[in-house]
């Protein structure tokens, strides 16, 4: 590398002319080096050549201006010459023929920038996003804690970027190209993986506490216990005062058991049911955890209806006219509702009837009573299905009728 000085002394001394404002912006990108001997002889070479190429042609051009007039008539004197344009072959000989000075030389100082290809960027990386792509699609899918391999095919994308960058100039970008795209489906296929193991482990753990509440549950069930709850048993129940050992000393334990999870807080459902689970007669107590100590948070119970007999196969005595005499009252006015005691005293009997106490807060209690006439082959003129449910009233210690069906 020379000094700006000792580069245009040797330019004037090769040239025999001062550099252009070009040629020395180009030598200084290029750090003002300064060309051999030999490649200094070749260009004059070039020059020399396309300089006696050009003469010759001048030459050869001139010839047969020369030689052209010999050929032509013989103009009179008497005649008024025409007078023709003069040809000047040498400017047209100019005009086809460049110069050797305005001909695109190389330029000894200038050497083009070769393109670099680098082995371990376009080749080595590409192959190893691939591959670490590949196992970690699998292993998130394969593995419960397949985030990790989803983090990490995350990262192979941003390292498939870089790549891609540091191979823009170069000629072998291909594989890069194919890295980049295929680590966004790597990507893609570790979070789906990621997925499943989600659900995967939801599940499993769903059931594994399925499994642990049944077996606590357990503790509380008696698959010999005989039914002995009573109405006024159940009435007298204290909501959020009675607690869960204080129930099982009076009554044992239940025929059936179920923990839940109300929110942050664990709830145990017992059910005593007469002649098993299912059957018609049940009481069903829901207690809650508070302060370490399980309280009675709910209790719902149904005893039947004793002052009307359930029969198998009944023979309805319902017509339309006594159907359409009944009249429906509201919570509001329950005491425009007919009363049970009409009911029962024209119809005794009936397929199906339930009492339904439910108690939710202290000395909140509820009582409700349905009763369903079911004939499939009635007589003329009878319905063949009634249904009614009576709703009952503390102050008039009396049941009325809230709502009636006959389909």
């Amino acid at each position: 590398m020379a000094t700006r000085e000792e580069w245009v002394r040797h330019f004037e001394d090769v040239n025999g002319r001062k550099p252009s404002p070009e040629e020395f912006m180009e030598a200084k990108k290029e750090g003002f080096v300064i060309a051999t001997e030999e490649e200094v002889a070749q260009v004059s070479e070039q020059v020399e050549a396309q300089q006696v190429d050009s003469s010759a042609a001048t030459e050869e051009v001139s010839a047969d201006s020369e030689a052209q007039p010999a050929e032509g008539p013989v103009v009179l004197e008497e005649e008024a010459p025409n007078h023709m344009p003069e040809l000047n072959l040498e400017k047209e000989q100019e005009k086809e023929e460049p110069k050797a000075s305005q001909m695109p030389l190389e330029n000894p100082y200038y050497k083009s920038k070769e393109v670099k290809n680098n082995t371990f960027v376009n080749i080595v990386l590409p192959i190893i996003i691939l591959v670490l792509g590949l196992i970690f699609a699998v292993l998130a899918w394969t593995l419960p804690i397949g985030f990790i391999f989803t983090f990490l095919a995350f990262f192979l994308i941003i390292l498939a970027i870089v790549t891609m960058a540091l191979s823009v100039k170069s000629t072998r970008k291909a594989l890069s190209i194919i890295a980049l795209v295929m680590s966004i489906i790597f990507f893609t296929t570790s979070l789906s993986g990621t997925g499943y193991q989600v659900v995967k482990y939801i599940i499993k753990h769903a059931d594994q506490f399925e499994a642990d509440s049944r077996y606590r549950a357990n503790e509380y069930i008696d698959k010999d216990y005989q039914f002995d709850w009573t109405e006024d048993q159940f009435k007298e129940l204290k909501v959020d005062s009675l607690t869960l050992d204080e129930v099982l000393d009076a009554h044992g334990k239940a025929t059936d058991a179920e923990w839940g999870n109300d929110g942050e807080t664990q709830t145990l459902d017992l059910t005593y049911a007469k002649e098993g689970t299912g059957s018609d007669n049940f009481v069903r107590l829901t207690f809650k955890s508070k302060d370490g100590t399980y309280i009675l948070e709910h209790a719902s119970a149904d005893f039947g209806y004793d002052k009307v007999k359930e029969v198998s196969d009944y023979q309805s005595n319902w017509t339309k006219e006594d159907y359409d005499k009944l009249t429906v009252g509201t919570q509001a006015d329950l005491l425009k509702g007919t009363r049970l005691s009409d009911v029962v005293s024209n119809h005794s009997e009936a397929s199906f009837s339930t009492h339904e106490l439910t108690q939710t807060d202290e000395e909140d209690l509820t009582q409700k009573v349905s009763l369903s006439f079911y004939d499939y082959s009635p007589d003329s003129g009878k319905l063949k299905t009634v249904h009614l449910t009576f709703d009952y009233d503390k102050r008039e210690n009396e049941y009325f009728l809230t709502d009636k069906s006959d389909e």
